[in-house]
């Protein structure tokens, strides 16, 4: 099947599923929010502000799908381009690289880590599972993903090569970034320009000072990987025994 046929049927499929959400969702929602209006006046700031929050992520929705053919594509060029450039560095050593500073910044970050894999799939080489802390919410929660986002193409940064695995990431960081900015304020100790590039070169410091400042755990969970390919709650926590908590970010 031809990609150019694949990518206009997975646009198509996304943006008649978007619009399907907005025909059935949208006219409940904007019920609730005219009656809140109407009944709470100081309110009106918040209910302008969420119906932005709203179309926005309606847009998201309609278009996510369309952009994984793209992702692909641009996948497989870049991993050739890798190739060519470095032909000594192994798949699985780009994927394990990646894959741990996700984990060693979610894990300076106060997440829970609960399991690491590069087991390739469709689009990712690789995964990293984890639950926020209680007291993550609203921007705080938004930054912790954003700075999460960036981790692991950060460490390839850090480990001087730069593969397609981070397409994914870096298109998930936007949507935290957009979040942030939609929500008025970064979270308390983030003091950077409240823009898309602001929020992600500070999000990125962020991640950078915690992967050198963890670099003995970072290591040894890249060996763990090579070794195992997957490593579980328990192997996980083995390794991240007490990363040096990361910094909260800003410049």
């Amino acid at each position: 099947m031809r990609l150019g046929f694949v990518r206009t049927l997975v646009k198509t499929v996304g943006t008649t599923g978007g619009c399907a959400v907005l025909w059935v969702v949208a006219p409940q929602l904007a019920a609730g929010m005219s009656e809140l209006w109407r009944l709470d006046p100081d309110a009106q700031s918040a209910v302008a502000r969420n119906l932005v929050v709203i179309l926005w992520a309606s847009l998201i929705l309609a278009r996510m799908l369309s952009y994984l053919p793209l992702a692909m594509e641009a996948r497989l060029r870049r991993d050739a381009a890798l190739a060519e450039s470095q032909p000594d560095l192994l798949p699985d050593h780009v994927r394990a690289v990646h894959e741990a500073g996700h984990a060693v910044v979610m894990h300076a970050l106060g997440w829970a880590v609960t399991g690491v894999d590069i087991v390739p799939r469709a689009f990712d080489g690789g995964v990293t599972y984890g639950d926020p802390p209680p007291e993550s919410r609203g921007a705080r929660l938004a930054w912790e993903r954003l700075v999460m986002r960036l981790a692991g193409t950060t460490a390839e940064r850090v480990g001087g090569f730069e593969s397609a695995g981070g397409l994914e990431d870096l298109r998930q960081a936007l949507t935290q970034a957009l979040v942030i900015m939609t929500l008025g304020s970064a979270p308390p100790g983030v003091d950077c320009a409240l823009t898309v590039d602001g929020l992600i070169g500070a999000a990125r410091e962020t991640a950078e000072r915690a992967l050198l400042d963890n670099g003995d755990t970072f290591r040894a969970i890249v060996d763990a990987l090579l070794a195992e390919r997957r490593l579980g709650p328990e192997r996980i926590a083995g390794l991240l025994a007490e990363p040096a908590p990361a910094p909260v970010g800003g410049r």
